[in-house]
């Protein structure tokens, strides 16, 4: 049961500023000009006729902003093997490489610019995201307030989330053109 309405803007918060975070992060994951450890994580490696993500196979060592190491946690051939032919299906992205039998070079090419546009389109994806989930989560809680509240108290709840997700797409808005900038110029 709702306490008061503050309590209610209160838990709204906590799901404004999570989603903000989420994007956050994702947006973080796009890049053009560096290779990430995140990038890599994700890449599945068949080993021991199992799919396993990289991030559980070896260790990220970077080198430079554009060359990340693999160090294997099994020093062997199988592994190496199945680790360099998973980064090879991505060969659009990264050279491949292998130094002293026991690491794995993964270097970032240099992108296209159709590449570093379908980018771009994958940020504003992410942003167009975000702000749904703002907008359902005011829906929410304005739809809580109808059940408990009197019209004036739900118009000052609908004026303070208005503000609060009008602040947040702002900031969303301001990080994309800048990340758009930068993925654009490089």
């Amino acid at each position: 049961m709702i306490q008061n309405i503050h309590d209610l803007i209160g838990g709204g918060d906590a799901v404004f500023s999570e989603v903000y975070k989420r994007f956050i992060d994702r947006l973080g994951v796009i890049q053009a000009d560096r290779l990430t450890e995140k990038s890599l994580h994700s890449v599945e490696v068949l080993y021991n006729d199992k799919k396993r993500k990289l991030k559980g196979l070896a260790t990220f060592v970077r080198k430079s902003a554009t060359v990340i190491a693999l160090e294997p946690w099994e020093k062997n051939k199988e592994l190496i093997k199945a680790i360099r032919k998973s980064l090879e299906l991505h060969s659009d992205l990264w050279n491949v490489s292998i130094e002293n039998k026991i690491h794995i070079w993964v270097e970032r090419l240099p992108l296209s610019l159709d590449y570093r546009k379908k980018l771009v389109k994958s940020m504003v994806q992410e942003k167009e995201n975000a702000k749904i989930l703002l907008r359902k989560e005011r829906r929410k809680i304005i739809k809580e307030c109808k059940d408990h509240f009197t019209k004036d108290d739900i118009d000052m709840v609908k004026k303070k989330l208005n503000k609060k997700i009008h602040k947040l797409e702002a900031d969303i808005e301001s990080l994309c053109k800048q990340k758009e900038k930068l993925l654009l110029s490089v």
